[in-house]
């Protein structure tokens, strides 16, 4: 079935391998990150998200309130969890 690449020179199957392994980590950078696209609504549930006043957990906490959950932050700050719950809730 795949004996014409048996007749390939040794670079052509090398520049081959590492586009099949480029096509891989595309494939799988497109399928694994980004933002959530689920259409669930989330009304009705509540959830605590530690670290919440920045990075990966704000903007969790961003999505969360955006799909209508009740969104607790739990953080170590007083002052900048304050700030982060304006962003959240005004996001």
């Amino acid at each position: 079935m795949l004996t014409f690449l048996l007749a390939l020179p040794f670079l052509v199957k090398i520049v081959l391998l590492i586009l099949l392994v480029l096509g891989f980590f595309k494939a799988r950078l497109v399928l694994t990150i980004g933002e959530c696209r689920s259409p669930n609504k989330l009304t009705e549930k509540t959830v605590i998200i530690t670290g919440s006043n920045s990075g990966i957990g704000k903007e969790t906490a961003v999505d969360l309130a955006k799909r209508g959950a009740r969104v607790i932050l739990a953080c170590r700050d007083l002052k900048r969890a304050d700030d982060a719950r304006g962003k959240v809730y005004d996001s």
